[in-house]
């Protein structure tokens, strides 16, 4: 049995000023038996002395000892949207911006568990979200980017892959696919529809030495150009290397190479990346 308790103050000064104040009371319950286990809860959540119910459960069943596992859930929240968290997501947001709730359902099942040491997961998503927070240019000729907010269904295919191949050596991937269906917007601006991201990484001489590549691709995000018309943006494709050593047990030294193939992406528009760019340092341990 699980009761949570969480308060949550935003105060926000501009040219005016907003509050955006929630408490959240989440009380569970789950059992744990020899093939099934269930939770069963709620997310009371009040804001501005309104209510909201989200559900909290989740059933799931052993298939397969130790290899599959399925399960299925509901969950909801409202996430606060305040200037930290969007300006987190993107450095170049407007300093003038609204700040509201986004109130999600979740949906989610799928397949879990580990097969010859290798760990994964897939899992189908549906979410309905009110008052989703999309990034717009507001066309200025240093570019900031408006908050807009809309109602949307975000249908997500996404799986997940740890796999120890031998003492060492382990390669990990995730990757992720959305679908955004909006009520007023044309594009969902500025989130991204797939990403895949792959890395292995090698430790060897008694830890003192790791090695590690990663691959990262992310399709073009959709924004207004210019000419006010929905465009997509180019897209990532990113791989990078990097070593660490520790001379002994408390200090070392690593080297980081990225973007060897020195792709110019806009995550932004009018903001482009670096290219093949390398980072040297030295690292600590106690």
């Amino acid at each position: 049995l699980s009761i949570t308790l969480i308060t949550d103050f935003t105060r926000y000064s501009d040219t005016a000023r907003q509050t955006l104040n929630n408490f959240y009371l989440q009380p569970s319950y789950t059992f744990h038996g020899d093939v099934f286990a269930a939770r069963a809860g709620v997310n009371v959540v009040s804001h501005e002395d309104e209510f909201s119910f989200f559900p909290d459960v989740e059933l799931s069943a052993k298939i397969v000892e130790g290899t599959l596992m399925a399960f299925i859930g509901a969950t909801g929240t409202l996430k606060k949207n305040n200037f930290k968290s969007l300006s987190d997501y993107s450095p170049y947001v407007s300093s003038r911006i609204k700040i509201e709730n986004t109130s999600y359902y979740h949906y989610y099942g799928g397949i879990k568990g580990n097969v010859q040491g290798m760990d994964y997961r897939i899992q189908a998503n549906y979410k309905n979200a009110e008052d989703l927070a999309l990034f717009r240019s507001n066309g200025d000729t240093l570019t900031r980017f408006n908050v807009v907010y809309d109602t949307a269904t975000i249908i997500t295919v996404q799986g997940t892959l740890a796999a120890p191949l031998f003492k060492g050596f382990e390669v990990t991937g995730t990757v992720a696919s959305h679908i955004y269906s909006l009520e007023r917007e044309a594009e969902a601006w500025h989130l991204p529809a797939l990403s895949l991201n792959v890395g292995a990484r090698y430790v060897m001489l008694e830890n003192q030495l790791a090695l590690k590549a990663e691959l990262f691709i992310e399709n073009g995000v959709p924004y207004l150009n210019d000419e006010g018309k929905a465009d997509n943006l180019n897209g990532l494709y990113d791989i990078s290397v990097g070593a660490e050593y520790f001379f002994n047990e408390n200090l070392g030294g690593f080297i980081q190479i990225n973007n060897l193939a020195n792709n110019k992406r806009q995550r932004w528009v009018h903001y482009p990346t670096f290219g093949l760019n390398a980072l040297l340092g030295i690292s600590a341990r106690f």
